[in-house]
């Protein structure tokens, strides 16, 4: 049996749904709520030593770095193919893997945090999200959370630097799509899957760099992925309510 420790469908979360999905696999879903911090709580950090989200279990292996979450997927799965069948596809769909984690993820979430999550919480929610914050025993989590969260100044110039990166690479997926539907080659694949957990918030969070005027065939795209039965089924899983939000600090 699959097990998927996993928070709301939402980035690294909603890519593993997605895929586990497409690939029509029964699994197992156990919620993690990131905001409560139960990554960090005992019986979690015995799976994912650094409070991970999400954390496979397959066969008796656990596996806790998300970002190869969807090759080991087709690796292990391989039908439905949702990779191409020749080499230097396979390094293409890698390759755009890695640039959007690297490009997207974080940018995408520090981004969220501060236009959406911290906005929509009441000063009660955000004294105890501190006060919880407080009590993280990974230190080094601890404080990477704790440097988005409480200074301001040089976050307001990150938060900068984020929108430019993901202007960036939303100019790339642009480029990409004006010649082919998909991201590589002409079918989709996990790299569709990939991009898509980080692009599909951002005609909501940045209405300027994702649009019918500036990006029209990265909003085609991102259509025909959300019509997907399976990308259906994984956002269906949400448990928060409409407008908080689903960006943890990066």
């Amino acid at each position: 049996m699959l097990e998927l420790h996993h928070w709301e469908p939402a980035g690294d979360s909603l890519k593993a749904l997605v895929c586990l999905h497409e690939k029509e696999r029964a699994f197992r879903g156990h919620y993690v709520d990131v905001l409560d911090f139960a990554q960090f709580r005992a019986e979690y950090l015995e799976l994912a030593p650094f409070g991970q989200v999400p954390v496979l279990e397959h066969d008796g292996a656990i596996l806790s770095e998300p970002r190869l979450l969807l090759e080991y997927l087709e690796d292990a799965f391989p039908a439905p193919a949702l990779a191409p069948a020749d080499a230097a596809g396979w390094y293409d769909a890698q390759e755009w893997i890695r640039y959007a984690d690297t490009q997207l993820g974080a940018a995408v979430n520090l981004v969220g945090w501060h236009q959406v999550m911290l906005p929509a919480m009441s000063i009660a929610e955000q004294d105890a999200f501190n006060e919880r914050l407080a009590n993280v025993p990974v230190k080094e989590q601890q404080a990477g959370w704790a440097a988005v969260v409480r200074d301001a100044e040089s976050t307001e110039n990150r938060i900068e630097n984020a929108k430019g990166r993901i202007r960036e690479a939303v100019a790339r997926i642009e480029m990409t799509l004006a010649t082919s539907s998909w991201l590589v080659g002409e079918a989709y694949s996990i790299a569709d899957i990939n991009a898509f957990a980080w692009v599909n918030v951002l005609p909501g969070l940045m209405p300027d760099g994702v649009s019918a005027a500036t990006t029209p065939g990265t909003l085609a795209w991102l259509r025909r992925i959300a019509e997907r039965p399976a990308v259906r089924k994984a956002l269906a899983t949400t448990r928060r309510a409409p407008g908080k939000g689903n960006f943890p600090p990066p």
